[in-house]
């Protein structure tokens, strides 16, 4: 699930708090907690050359009982997509979605891309096309949560997902076909801009700016508001009343994309507004 999640990599405290938000790993305690929970943001594509982890992380992680992440599950899950899940319905195909240019344009760049058929492809929603064509743009980058996921399964610690992928699912299919088949074309067309949108994402989460990584993801969004309402935002709604109800009987290392930390509706203001005392370590 690591493209999904990399189409959106990702994925404000605000000053006035007096407290520094240039971190990405964070201690919960207070409401009465016996034991604290931490919180780490995560990118979900990094080269392999920028990839960092230090002793504060894993001395967080080996302290904490269970390891919640966005979904936690594995090809085998019995939640996990079908064909039927990711093919547009009625058998329709891409070919209906675009014009004749635009579909000649992108069934060449699936080939020279892909280098193989594209009579499956042009079967699947747009949306999931681009997580098919982003693990080759990203194929030398790495992502945090497999990372933990196997370290959690040689630590022998519980693994828990605040999403499962019906619920991703249920998330991408907010997005209507003809957006999708858009948004789609656009990825493709504006490779080079978004790749240098992807830079600065990358360079504000190597600084560990959680609150300015908000912030220009807000603004990367600024042509599908509503879909950072509905990625981030509403995500984060739910999120904290999960977590409010694990870290109760469990000291938990929650490990998610850092774009849900910082803002005034990310998870360190929304724990802190619950009254969860949350410090950068």
């Amino acid at each position: 699930m690591r493209w999904v999640l990399s189409l959106f990599l990702c994925l404000l405290t605000l000053s006035g708090l007096c407290q520094n938000t240039q971190s990405l790993l964070w201690k919960i305690s207070g409401n009465d907690l016996k034991k604290p929970s931490y919180l780490f943001g995560t990118i979900h594509a990094i080269p392999q050359s920028k990839f960092f982890i230090n002793q504060e992380i894993i001395t967080s992680f080996l302290d904490s009982d269970v390891i919640v992440l966005e979904t936690g599950l594995d090809a085998k899950d019995s939640n996990s997509f079908n064909v039927t899940d990711i093919s547009l319905a009625n058998g329709q195909t891409l070919k209906e979605l675009y014009r004749k240019n635009n579909y000649q344009f992108l069934e060449k760049y699936f080939i020279d891309t892909l280098h193989g058929s594209v009579k499956n492809l042009i079967t699947f929603k747009p949306i999931f096309l681009i997580g098919v064509i982003s693990s080759r743009w990203y194929k030398n980058y790495v992502g945090y949560e497999s990372m933990f996921i196997n370290k959690a399964n040689e630590n022998q610690k519980k693994i828990i997902g605040l999403d499962d992928s019906r619920d991703l699912l249920n998330l991408f299919n907010q997005v209507p076909i003809k957006e999708q088949a858009s948004i789609l074309l656009n990825t493709i067309k504006n490779r080079k801009r978004d790749s240098l949108n992807y830079n600065k994402i990358l360079q504000l989460y190597l600084k560990q700016d959680v609150d300015q990584l908000s912030r220009e993801l807000n603004t990367q969004f600024k042509k599908y508001p509503r879909y950072f309402d509905t990625f981030f935002n509403k995500r984060n709604d739910k999120w904290v009343y999960k977590i409010n109800e694990i870290v109760k009987s469990k000291s938990c290392f929650i490990a998610i994309g850092a774009g849900h930390l910082g803002g005034a509706s990310g998870l360190v203001a929304r724990l802190r507004k619950i009254g969860y005392k949350v410090e950068p370590l």
